[in-house]
């Protein structure tokens, strides 16, 4: 089977912190190079963008990201608004147009 020449992987966590909710330190992705190597393989398969849904309730890093995109040489844009379990305090019956 052929692939696409240009892959986007649209539900990724560049990082991702649930070890507070959980109370599982295992449920923390913090390992930037290993990350970046992963990042760095996925684009010479054809991987040319990445979409972030890591929330502020999920621990969202925007500087992690773009640290990591510009190490990685890929494009990551930054999404995610979750709410449910992972929503930080204020947010979980909150009007969506107002959550940002």
């Amino acid at each position: 089977m052929k692939l696409p020449e240009k892959i986007l992987y649209a539900h990724e966590h560049t990082t991702i912190d649930l070890s507070g909710p959980k109370k599982n330190i295992d449920c923390r992705l913090d390992d930037f190079d290993a990350t970046a190597a992963e990042y760095r393989r996925l684009a010479e398969h054809g991987v040319v963008g990445i979409i972030d849904q890591t929330n502020r309730g999920m621990g969202r890093n925007v500087a992690y990201v773009q640290k990591m995109a510009a190490q990685a040489g890929g494009e990551i844009t930054r999404d995610g608004l979750l709410q449910g379990a992972f929503s930080p305090a204020g947010v979980l019956y909150a009007d969506r147009t107002a959550a940002v």
